[in-house]
This record gives structure tokens, sequence and C-alpha cells, in this order.
């Protein structure tokens, strides 16, 4: 399925960088949440197979927080082979985890995903912890599209703190 058949009223260019997409109505039938978000990276290990998305922990806190499971699903998969992975997130802690092995299609470096039912809250949980930018929120509704929340500028998220007189 391509993300063009998943999110028909989504342009491409949106899921460069992951975003949280709201109110999809049309392409699923009911109001959602999801997240998308590109691979990174594959990592191997003697055990496990980590694919390690552009998404982290700060962005969707649930799976950490919660052990939420979230359906995860490969926008336009590369190939029909299976793969199980552990999902994580570029932050490299413990908590920056979305799912554990999880059998996926065969995901490569800039493949597209979605994080579904992430909810409402999704964005209102997310933080700037290790000075990671909060997402942008794009809202789509009947054919069109619109970013309702901006992701901030490095330097604006720098210029969020202020430094004493007396230092």
């Amino acid at each position: 399925m391509s993300s063009q058949n998943a999110f028909p009223h989504i342009d491409q260019k949106m899921f460069t960088e992951n975003v949280q997409l709201a109110d999809i109505a049309e392409a699923v039938g009911t109001p959602f949440y999801c997240y998308s978000s590109a691979a990174i990276e594959q990592n191997f290990q003697e055990y496990k197979q980590f694919l390690i998305l552009d998404a982290a922990m700060n962005d969707f806190i649930r799976p950490s927080m919660y052990d939420a499971y979230h359906d995860i699903l490969p926008l336009e998969p590369s190939s029909q082979n299976k793969e199980v992975y552990d999902i994580v997130g570029p932050v490299c802690e413990t908590g920056d985890t979305f799912a554990r092995r999880r059998t996926l299609t065969s995901c490569k470096e800039g493949d597209l995903l979605a994080i579904m039912g992430c909810g409402a809250y999704g964005a209102v949980m997310s933080s700037t912890y290790n000075t990671r930018r909060l997402i942008p929120e794009v809202m789509v509704k009947k054919g069109l599209f619109h970013i309702i929340i901006e992701r901030i500028s490095y330097d604006d998220l720098i210029n969020l703190d202020t430094v004493p007189q007396w230092c």
C-alpha cells in the first residue's frame, strides 16, 4: 500500500519528517491521530534487529510510559519479506521504544511508517527532551491539509531558556 493509498489526501512531502496527522476521517472512516516517521537506520545485534525511527519517546511517550500497543504500518513497503524488529527512537534511552518483537515487512533507511491510534493526547504529552523540537501537527479534511502547529526552529527552542542577569 502506498502512502497515497493509505492517506489519499496528503501530499507526499508531508511525510519527509515526522508529523502528527490529525483527523484523517476520509482515509479511514473515523477521526484519529497517527504519527508518520521515517526509518533512519537498522541495527543488527546478536539476538535482535532494531529499526531506528526519526521519531522518539519525546514525540510519543505512551509506549514507553504505559507499554501501550500501537499498530505500526509501513506506508510504502519496499519488500514482501517479513522481519521481526524492536522499533526504537534515536534518543538512546531504554524507554525510547515504540514496539518490541514486532513483525513488519522488511524496512530500509528512508522507508516511511505510521504509528497508528496515537490519540489527541499524543502531542499534548510530547516534550522537547534532549533538545528535540516538537513535531508539527497537520489537520486533514476533505482533500485539504493545513499545518495547525508548526515545528519551531532550533534557535526558537534554545531561546526559550533565559540566563539570569546575576550569572
